[in-house]
């Protein structure tokens, strides 16, 4: 996956240096786990990463990180139990910076949201 400089934007603009830090790692997360042809661009003004059509999105808050995985993922996690305890709507779930299960569950999402797309 190539690197978009757009999201470079998107990390350096956020006023905090420790957010700019959780933005580089969500992002890193997010190269490590998806596939090589994915593609990230900024899309509803967050880093969004494609894959014939959406995969997965991330925006950094004052207390929490936001990850979209469209509709069909939040509904598979919460199938599977993984949001249990978490806030989420019907696109979005917020996992608070502090949690101590951040990454293991967003590389959960991010799998879940390979394989919809591989099954599309």
């Amino acid at each position: 996956m190539k690197k978009n400089i757009e999201i470079n934007n998107y990390i350096n603009n956020l006023e905090e240096v420790s957010d700019q830090e959780l933005a580089k790692h969500v992002r890193k997360i997010f190269f490590d786990n998806l596939p090589d042809d994915c593609e990230e661009k900024i899309s509803y003004q967050m880093p969004g990463y494609y894959l014939n059509g959406p995969v997965i999105y991330f925006a950094i808050a004052a207390k929490h990180v936001g990850i979209y995985p469209t509709p069909a993922g939040v509904e598979a996690a919460v199938d599977q139990g993984l949001l249990d305890g978490y806030k989420y709507s019907k696109g979005a779930i917020q996992i608070p910076k502090n949690d101590p299960q951040f990454d293991s569950l967003i590389v959960k999402i991010i799998k879940l949201r390979v394989a919809q797309k591989i099954e599309e």
